[in-house]
C-alpha cells in the first residue's frame, strides 16, 4: 500500500473517495464469495450431520420408552437410591425438571385481583423507569426549570464525519 495522503483540494479529496466507493465494493464482493463459501460449507456439513442427529434421537427415543417401562429397573434394582446410570458410554436417567406456576385465567385479571389483596403485594413486580425521550422533550416546556434543577440537562449530538459508497447510478464501482 502507498502512502495516502490528506488532500488539498476538490479534485484530490474527489480521488480519495472514488478509491473508497471502489473499495467497498471489492469488500463487498469478498465477502459475498466468503458468506458464499460459507453456506456451501454449512449445506455439505448438514447433509452429513442429517442422517447421524435422525439415529441419534430415534435411537435416544427407544431407550427413553426402555428406560420408561422396565430399563430403569433392570439397570437400577427394584429400589434403586439413583436416578441415572452409565451404560455404553453415556448417562441414561431420568430427572425432575423445574416447577412451574400454572395460571388459572388471564395474567392481567390475575394481577388486578393481586393488587385489591394487601397481602399479595410482595407477589406483584413494579418496575419502575425513566422516560428519557420525556423528560428530554419536556426540558423545553413548563416543566423544564424544574427537570434542569434536579440536573437534567440535554446534551446535543456531535458531529461525525462518515464516508460511504453512495448508491446512484453515476457511482463508480
Amino acid at each position: 500500500m502507498t502512502a495516502i495522503r490528506e488532500p488539498r483540494n476538490i479534485e484530490a479529496a474527489t480521488k480519495l473517495a472514488e478509491r473508497v466507493a471502489t473499495l467497498e465494493s471489492e469488500i463487498e464482493t469478498v465477502e459475498g464469495v466468503r458468506n458464499g463459501i460459507i453456506a456451501s460449507a454449512n449445506a455439505e456439513a448438514d447433509k452429513g450431520l442429517a442422517p447421524l442427529i435422525e439415529e441419534r434421537d430415534t435411537i435416544a427415543a427407544k431407550l427413553a420408552s426402555w428406560w420408561g417401562k422396565s430399563g430403569r429397573e433392570q439397570a437400577l434394582g427394584a429400589k434403586p437410591k439413583q436416578k441415572s446410570i452409565e451404560l455404553g458410554g453415556c448417562l441414561i436417567g431420568d430427572k425432575k425438571s423445574r416447577a412451574s406456576l400454572q395460571v388459572p385465567e388471564g395474567e392481567d385479571t390475575l394481577v388486578a385481583k393481586l393488587k385489591a389483596l394487601r397481602w399479595a403485594k410482595p407477589f406483584l413486580r413494579v418496575k419502575e423507569t425513566l422516560d428519557k425521550a420525556a423528560v428530554l422533550k419536556a426540558l423545553d416546556g413548563k416543566r423544564g426549570s424544574d427537570l434542569k434543577s434536579l440536573g437534567f440537562d440535554r446534551v446535543e449530538g456531535a458531529d461525525e464525519f462518515f464516508i460511504k459508497r453512495a448508491e446512484q447510478g453515476q457511482t463508480r464501482g
